[in-house]
């Protein structure tokens, strides 16, 4: 099914944003049309950064910065996905495993905390009437429990349901508030295919 990915990035820059545009993919998979996301596109920053002459080296440390920030996030969301089983039974053992009473409209949220680390929490969100899974959320950070308020980590993954019944990811969303970078990837657009 071709599809549609919008990915926006917000990088706060003294209030800047900006929403960079639209990647397609084709029937088999490659991109129509590819999308570089990097510290240094948005050219308000860049005119900012040129006027306080915080360019060359310092434009480059700080995209180098922003991207390993990004690597070290991403692969900490990886230890995260798939839930371990292991993991959850512990949480639960600990008392650190709830269960949100299903609201009227069938909703339901099971809450992890203290999941992979010390002040973490993964929160997933059911529905109950559908027997599908709406959503989660995992809120942690990078490094040892004394950094944990200097680079914390937050991400959402929001899931859509075609007609047909297939569940797919709608909406993901990293934010990584020390660094001031938010990234957003929304899939729409899917047809069916013939």
């Amino acid at each position: 099914m071709p599809r549609t990915s919008k990915t926006s990035v917000d990088c706060s820059v003294d209030g800047c944003g900006r929403s960079p545009g639209q990647i397609s993919h084709q029937r088999n998979g490659t991109l129509h049309r590819a999308l570089v996301v990097l510290l240094g596109s948005c050219d308000v920053c860049v005119g900012r950064q040129f006027l306080f002459f915080l360019r060359g080296k310092a434009v480059e440390s700080k995209k180098a910065e922003m991207q390993a920030a990004m690597k070290d996030a991403v692969a900490l969301l990886h230890e995260y996905a798939p839930l371990d089983p292991a993991k959850i039974q512990a949480a639960k053992d600990a008392g650190n495993l709830s269960v949100s009473s299903p609201a009227p409209d069938g909703t339901v949220s099971v809450t992890i905390k203290n999941y992979l680390k010390a002040g973490d929490q993964v929160a997933i969100t059911l529905d109950g009437a559908k027997n599908a899974l709406k959503g989660f959320s995992i809120s942690s950070y990078v490094g040892d429990a004394a950094a944990k308020e200097k680079s914390p980590v937050a991400a959402q993954v929001t899931f859509g349901m075609l007609p047909d019944g297939t569940v797919y990811t709608a909406k993901e969303t990293l934010d990584l508030s020390a660094q001031s970078l938010k990234v957003a990837t929304e899939n729409t657009g899917y047809k069916k295919q013939g």
